[in-house]
């Protein structure tokens, strides 16, 4: 759903750990180069709109390169970005978009 917004290049979501929930949505995502960026609540308004509330990422994560990582068949490699995440001190870090609260509230259980 994503990838049909067109600032974006390429997308990944994945499963953070959450205190909580046990689990909570992340987006990674590649930027376009030839377009300029756009807000976290742009994005959102923009999956909202798509896609049920639970199913909205609550963490945003723009990727510092131009794809996201790729094993050899050719699929993102999702256990790559959220090594980078989750570990800032690797190779580099992956910046977390910055972003107000969710617009439809906390989740609940």
């Amino acid at each position: 759903m994503a990838y049909q917004h067109p600032t974006i290049a390429e997308a990944a979501v994945v499963g953070l750990p959450h205190e909580r929930y046990g689990e909570e949505v992340g987006i990674v995502i590649a930027f376009n180069q030839s377009v300029n960026r756009t807000s976290v609540e742009v994005l959102r308004k923009f999956l909202g709109d798509r896609l049920a509330a639970f199913k909205v990422p609550t963490r945003w994560f723009a990727w510092p390169e131009s794809e996201l990582p790729r094993g050899a068949t050719g699929k993102i490699v999702k256990r790559v970005m959220k090594d980078r995440i989750l570990n800032p001190a690797r190779e580099f870090v992956v910046p977390e978009l910055v972003q107000g609260p969710h617009p439809r509230g906390p989740a609940r259980l």
